[in-house]
């Protein structure tokens, strides 16, 4: 008996239209409806747009990765040979947040395609392509983006954990330039979608573009898009989640946290984000500056330290590995004996330093030398055991 076969042209026919019939099914208002029919109507909105520049500011728990995850399908289907890219921070990070439920819902909704692991990215009947990844630097973003991201869409993730020393350049300089480099293949060019949290604080690009602050280099217009984790149906009790937050912090509803992390409202006061902020009068003290201190050697960054106190005989550390931002290592002194703790050493690198945690422990090792023999100081201490706090 001889064997049923096809062409290949006939099996690319018969893909793409099991494709067509999946995509029938999967409408910008089914996605965003729930089993009772409640309709996630700033979801949608999103999903509609066509806008080539957006932003996205919600509060956590709002649903702007699911929706993002389908503006990307939406692309990869729609347009054939599409590159799209989703970067979060680190590529372990799209993974979690990202890659796999991208995954399940190509599974649910019965969408045709191919996923790569290793490159977590995923491939369409139609040649479109999705990528999963994160990068840390410009120059990393500039090798992911080597080819033309005309027709395809950009979503950049947690733009408000960005410093402006990385994101500007790498909106400004990279992506923007992908996405514009358009040819007779692709006219079109591509769009990029900014999303994110509320930032904690008045500062950085992400919170310049939510209130149109154009005071600084900023890049373009974009279409907003806003809403809260109570404006999304398919969370169950958050009124009364709601409800028991302010009433376990005793504040009223028109509290500015309240305001920000559960409705999305971008309310901040002027020292929010700054609850420790300097006074020379309250937090100043007279402080007389070690010799071995000048021996440290910096490639960033300066120290400001003091001699310990009488009775200060021990110290504890703490060490902010910075990344992209500054790195920070803290020393405080204490003693059995004393009733005051000191604030003894203090070095804070400059931005996007990327120390290792073997100069780290080099700059910390140092302090620890220094404090223990502490030479010239009125009271020599013989022995002051640093003590490992939490990493930052």
């Amino acid at each position: 008996m001889a064997r049923n076969s096809i062409t290949p042209s006939q099996a690319k026919a018969r893909l793409a239209e099991l494709q067509d019939r999946a995509a029938a099914t999967f409408t910008d208002e089914s996605y965003s409806t729930t089993w009772d029919a409640k309709e996630h109507l700033a979801q949608i909105a999103l999903l509609r747009s066509r806008a080539s520049r957006v932003l996205v500011y919600c509060t956590p728990r709002a649903g702007k990765t699911k929706g993002v995850l389908k503006v990307l399908a939406n692309n990869a289907i729609a347009v054939p040979d599409s590159t799209n890219i989703y970067i979060a921070i680190t590529k372990d990070q799209a993974k979690r947040i990202a890659w796999r439920p991208w995954k399940a819902m190509l599974r649910k909704w019965k969408i045709l395609a191919e996923h790569s692991e290793a490159d977590q990215a995923t491939t369409f009947p139609n040649g479109a392509v999705v990528y999963f990844t994160g990068a840390d630097d410009v120059a990393q973003i500039n090798v992911l983006l080597g080819e033309s991201f005309a027709g395809g869409v950009v979503v950049l993730d947690e733009c408000q954990e960005r410093p402006d020393s990385v994101i500007v350049p790498l909106i400004r300089d990279v992506i923007l330039d992908r996405l514009t480099d358009t040819t007779r293949e692709r006219p079109v060019e591509g769009r990029l979608i900014c999303i994110g949290s509320l930032p904690l604080g008045p500062g950085g690009w992400f919170y310049r573009q939510i209130v149109d602050d154009d005071s600084h280099d900023d890049l373009d217009e974009w279409e907003k898009h806003s809403w809260s984790r109570l404006d999304n149906p398919f969370l169950t009790g958050q009124q009364a989640k709601l409800e028991q937050f302010k009433a376990k912090r005793n504040l009223a509803d028109d509290d500015e946290l309240v305001q920000r992390i559960w409705k999305g409202k971008p309310v901040w006061t002027k020292n929010q984000g700054k609850p420790y902020r300097y006074a020379k009068e309250r937090n100043g003290f007279e402080s007389v500056r070690p010799d071995w201190v000048d021996a440290i050697a910096l490639r960033s960054g300066r120290i400001i330290a003091t001699k310990a106190w009488p009775g200060i005989t021990s110290a504890i550390a703490a060490i902010d590995l910075g990344g992209l931002d500054r790195a920070s290592i803290q020393v405080v002194g204490y003693g059995p004996h004393v009733d005051v703790v000191q604030h003894l050493f203090d070095w804070t690198s400059d931005r996007n330093a990327h120390y290792s945690w073997g100069e780290l422990m080099a700059i910390l090792g140092a302090a620890r030398h220094g404090y223990a023999t502490c030479p010239g100081t009125t009271r020599c201490m013989t022995r002051m055991p640093l003590r490992p706090s939490m990493t930052l």
